[in-house]
């Protein structure tokens, strides 16, 4: 059994327990593949993230992924894979291939998001290494959460979670079917990160790191 089961079995995992917030960044910032834009949910079987694919009733559940900044959006994608320690690592880019678009979007009201940062973990009894830390081995767990959530806050427009790769912000995934009235307007999209202006974030980012910037 895994800890989804435990947590289910004992009764923490209970919808009246789940605890909610109401988010309103000035903006939701996003590395996105050039083909889906800065506002298209995935709404294939497609990846293995760490809370989708999302299938509630034997259909796909269109999500998006965002971050409450740049520097959020950006660590959890370009930096991802940046090995830990990071010194000496070196991030290369071509910037005639690079697939890879920045983007913002502004929500037109607060978001209703189920609260998984560590206060919001510890009042379902769960531990952040096991939800948000996980590595990938123990993503299908993690869908299944998100899943359940899904299926049982019916009133969650999606998830929200410190972010793993930049702990200074905040990471969210969108249902589509649940976002209602709330529209989320393009304030900025197609940039690239390979001049300006955001390789100043991506290079303040790689001095952070200790790591290197290869544009070719």
């Amino acid at each position: 059994m895994s800890w989804f089961d435990d947590a289910l079995a004992d009764g923490r995992l209970h919808p009246s327990k789940v605890s909610m917030i109401d988010l309103a960044p000035p903006l939701l910032w996003r590395v996105y593949p050039r083909r889906h834009g800065v506002d298209g949910f995935n709404d294939t079987r497609l990846g293995n993230a760490r809370f989708s694919p999302v299938e509630a009733a034997g259909a796909i559940v269109p999500v998006l992924y965002a971050g409450s900044t740049l520097d959020v959006a950006l660590m959890e994608t370009v930096w991802h894979d940046a090995p830990t320690p990071s010194h000496g690592f070196h991030l290369v880019l071509n910037q005639a291939t690079e697939p890879r678009r920045v983007g913002s979007l502004k929500p037109a009201a607060a978001l209703h998001l189920v609260d998984l940062t560590t206060v919001g973990l510890r009042r379902l009894g769960l531990a952040r290494a096991e939800v948000i830390d996980s590595d990938p081995v123990d993503f299908p767990v993690t869908r299944q959460l998100s899943t359940w959530l899904f299926e049982n806050k019916p009133a969650a427009q999606g998830i929200c979670w410190i972010s793993r790769q930049n702990d200074e912000g905040r990471a969210v995934l969108l249902f589509a079917p649940r976002l209602g009235s709330v529209k989320l307007a393009v304030a900025t999209e197609d940039e690239i990160f390979t001049d300006e202006p955001h390789l100043d974030a991506l290079l303040t980012l790689a001095e952070r790191l200790g790591a290197g910037v290869i544009v070719r």
